[in-house]
């Protein structure tokens, strides 16, 4: 979560504090109930997500796809409400604010260990 970054650097340091809070919860867990298909076709996923220390259920798509050689790529989203991970929409002076609802969109390339 530490590497998250936007076009705004007052925004980046703004997640480390409130928010996400990316100083105290450096770390996000995404924990599929079942394996997920190589496939270009978007699929339903099941599983559990860590998010700001707390764990609910969730549900979303992914696709995976193999690359030449022995690289892969999996791409998914997972919608979520912030109240569900206790984390409170940050908000400047009421003028600009962040829904409560939003997408977890995420982007995993997988390769082979060197020399495996």
């Amino acid at each position: 979560m530490t590497a998250l970054r936007s076009d705004e650097g007052r925004r980046d340091n703004a997640l480390r504090t409130r928010g996400i809070e990316t100083d105290r919860f450096p770390a996000a867990r995404l924990r599929l109930s079942a394996p997920l298909r190589l496939s270009s076709r978007r699929q339903p996923l099941a599983g559990r997500l860590t998010l700001h220390g707390v764990t609910r259920a969730v549900r979303g798509t992914a696709r995976g796809q193999r690359f030449a050689g022995e690289e892969i790529e999996v791409v998914g989203s997972v919608p979520i409400t912030m109240a569900d991970f206790a984390i409170e929409p940050p908000s400047i002076a009421g003028f600009a604010t962040v829904e409560d609802a939003g997408t977890l969109e995420f982007r995993l390339r997988f390769r082979p260990a060197a020399g495996a």
